[in-house]
């Protein structure tokens, strides 16, 4: 059947033409593969699997299948694959257009089954991305660090799909409240100061952990009521405990290092600061630390160095394992 157009001059347009095919009943056409209930990561390999028949049940040959694949993003789109004839094809999921865009981009399927006598039926079905959580940010708080070249100075909680790349960056030295903060380590280890980071199928939290003049952050923390100076400082590490062969270096005459609670020295550690004519410039005040309770505890291989333990009202210092090494330690209850 023909369709043509008359205007009020009475000008034709071209016909516009379409087959009909009488007593035609449409193919079952259905996807097989991908299902709609997966979600996709970055370069995952997706097979276009699907199967068509004629009203009588007989099965179309897979010449007779065309796929197209699109990309959606926010209200427009892009092609991704095809059309391309075939079945059990294959394609490789995208990246997201941008950071920005990946809570508003999905690809969306089609198959076109056509029969010997040309009828075509088209069906979709969209597939969705595996969004995953990721956290950035840095201690202490207020550092700057970007994100796919995106800057940031406050800890971001971005939307990534699984095995996205990240290209995370922060730098060194930094100014943050008059402080000096030098860069000593990603929280999961990493210590350049540029990586990427591939999205994991699971929330997972990135921080940047800075020195404060010379105090270690990703240590001690600093309490809310006191001056931003190190040096000045009285810190609290009650809630933090070094990892195996962590080296903290307190630099500066008169730290002051509050504890509430036992502070465990694991396997290695090294916690050290100058001492100038037998005279520790580091104090550790255990005021606080029940009596019930050891102060610093030494696991084995630990090295202390110019540090004063005052005010506790148990055991100062527990030595235990093998190795141990003090040296210009001084010890008052």
């Amino acid at each position: 059947a023909s369709l043509r157009v008359k205007d009020n001059r009475n000008g034709l347009s071209s016909p516009a033409t379409v087959k009909i095919y009488v007593g035609a009943v449409a193919l079952d056409v259905r996807i097989l593969s991908p299902m709609a209930a997966i979600r996709f990561k970055v370069g995952q390999v997706i097979t276009l699997s699907g199967r068509a028949s004629d009203s009588d049940g007989n099965v179309l040959p897979d010449s007779a299948l065309s796929w197209t694949v699109i990309l959606h993003h926010n209200s427009h789109t892009h092609p991704f694959f095809g059309p391309t004839s075939g079945n059990n094809l294959t394609i490789v999921a995208p990246n997201p257009e941008d950071l920005a865009a990946t809570q508003t981009s999905y690809l969306e399927i089609q198959l076109t089954a056509t029969n010997s006598s040309g009828l075509a039926t088209t069906i979709s079905q969209n597939l969705q991305p595996h969004l995953v959580n990721i956290g950035v940010g840095t201690t202490p708080s207020g550092a700057s660090f970007s994100v796919n070249g995106t800057s940031f100075n406050n800890s971001q909680t971005l939307v990534s799909w699984e095995n996205y790349a990240l290209n995370v960056q922060t730098t060194s030295p930094q100014t943050l409240a008059a402080q000096t903060l030098v860069f000593i380590k990603w929280s999961d280890g990493d210590t350049n100061l540029s990586r990427t980071i591939l999205t994991p199928a699971t929330a997972q939290d990135y921080a940047a952990l800075f020195s404060i003049n010379g105090c270690d952050a990703s240590v001690v923390n600093k309490n809310s009521d006191e001056a931003n100076l190190c040096g000045t400082l009285r810190y609290a590490a009650s809630t933090v405990n070094p990892a195996p062969g962590t080296v903290i270096s307190f630099s500066g005459a008169g730290l002051n290092i509050g504890l509430t609670d036992t502070l465990a020295l694991n396997t290695g550690t090294v916690l050290q600061s100058s001492c100038v004519g037998g005279v520790p410039d580091l104090t550790i005040d255990g005021g606080a630390v029940a009596a019930t309770k050891p102060g610093l505890v030494a696991t084995g291989r630990v090295r202390l160095e110019g540090v004063k333990l005052t005010g506790f009202k148990g055991l100062p210092l527990k030595l235990s394992g093998n190795g141990n090494v003090t040296k210009c330690v001084e010890v008052k209850k």
